[in-house]
């Protein structure tokens, strides 16, 4: 019983002295750092035109959209409620 209670108290000591440290608040010191700086010539991989959007003129509506999947029988279970 006196170990159990030897390691209980060392955990907690253990915890505690964790939890008082300060060495991971080096995130709210003030910190500066350079721009990057894309070298001349060099195209930026997210502005390559891998998925070009055609200029096509819409016309008409957009028809009824519904959240529910293919073959839900939800509309039936409401129906059955009322």
């Amino acid at each position: 019983m006196f170990y159990l209670k030897l390691t209980g108290l060392s955990a907690a000591v253990i915890l505690l002295a964790g939890c008082a440290t300060h060495e991971d608040t080096a995130y709210l010191s003030h910190q500066s750092s350079q721009p990057m700086v894309v070298p001349q010539g060099v195209q930026a991989p997210m502005q390559k035109p891998l998925y070009a959007i055609p200029k096509v003129a819409v016309s008409g509506k957009a028809g009824k959209v519904s959240l529910l999947p293919p073959g839900s029988k939800i509309a039936q279970y409401r129906q059955s409620k009322s």
